[in-house]
C-alpha cells in the first residue's frame, strides 16, 4: 500500500515538473512573440545572450526541482516512520541485529557508557548460557534495571523517532547482548562501511 502511495506521489511530482517546464517554455515563446521584434534584436538590446538566459532559466528550474525532490523525500520518510514501514529497530531474522532505523536510534541514544557498565554487571550471570538465553537476560535487564535518567532518555528517543519505548528498549537489548556475546578480552568488531 505504501509503495503504491509512493509511486503515485512520484508520478504526481513528475507531472507537476513537466507541466512547469511546458508552462515556462510556452510563456517564453509568448513573451518573445508579444514584443514583435526578432529574437536577435531583442538579445542585442538587452546585452544578454540567449545561452545565458537559458542557463539561468534551467538553473532556476533545477533548483526548484531539487527543492521539490527534497520535500517529497522528507515527506515519504516521515510517512514511513509514522506508519511503521521499515521502521522496526531489530531485523526479523535470527540472531537479531539492528536495522538501519535501529542504528539511527542507537546513535541518538549513544549507549556506549551504559553498555559497558551493564555488560560488567550482567556478564557473571551469562556463564554457561546459550546466546538466546543471554538475549532473554538482556531483555530482562533493560526492562527492569534502567534508572530514571535512562527511562527518560528511552522515552524521549521513542518520541523523537515516532516509535514506542519497547522498540527503543530493543535497541538497548541488542547492543547489550552483542557486547556480552563478544568475549571480554576481544574488542568489539568495528562497524562495517555500507
Amino acid at each position: 500500500m505504501l509503495t503504491v502511495i509512493a509511486v503515485i506521489a512520484l508520478i504526481w511530482q513528475g507531472e507537476r515538473w513537466t507541466q512547469r517546464i511546458e508552462n515556462g517554455l510556452e510563456s517564453l515563446g509568448e513573451g518573445i512573440e508579444a514584443q514583435g521584434t526578432s529574437l536577435g534584436e531583442r538579445i542585442e538590446a538587452q546585452g544578454t545572450s540567449l545561452g545565458e538566459r537559458i542557463d539561468r532559466g534551467l538553473k532556476t528550474l533545477l533548483d526548484d526541482m531539487r527543492h521539490q525532490h527534497a520535500e517529497t523525500r522528507q515527506k515519504l520518510d516521515t510517512l514511513l516512520l509514522r506508519v511503521g514501514g521499515d521502521a522496526q529497530t531489530p531485523a526479523g531474522n535470527s540472531p537479531l541485529h539492528l536495522t538501519w532505523f535501529g542504528k539511527r536510534v542507537e546513535a541518538s541514544l549513544d549507549p556506549g557508557e551504559w553498555v559497558a557498565v551493564a555488560a560488567h554487571e550482567v556478564r557473571p550471570r551469562t556463564i554457561g548460557l546459550e546466546p538466546f538465553e543471554i538475549d532473554a537476560l538482556c531483555q530482562e535487564h533493560v526492562r527492569n534495571s534502567l534508572d530514571t535518567e535512562w527511562q527518560r532518555r528511552v522515552a524521549r528517543t521513542a518520541y523523537e523517532f515516532g516509535s514506542d519505548t519497547r522498540a527503543v528498549e530493543d535497541v538497548l537489548r541488542i547492543v547489550l547482548r552483542d557486547a556480552l556475546l563478544t568475549p571480554a578480552d576481544t574488542p568489539p568488531e568495528a562497524p562495517r562501511a555500507a
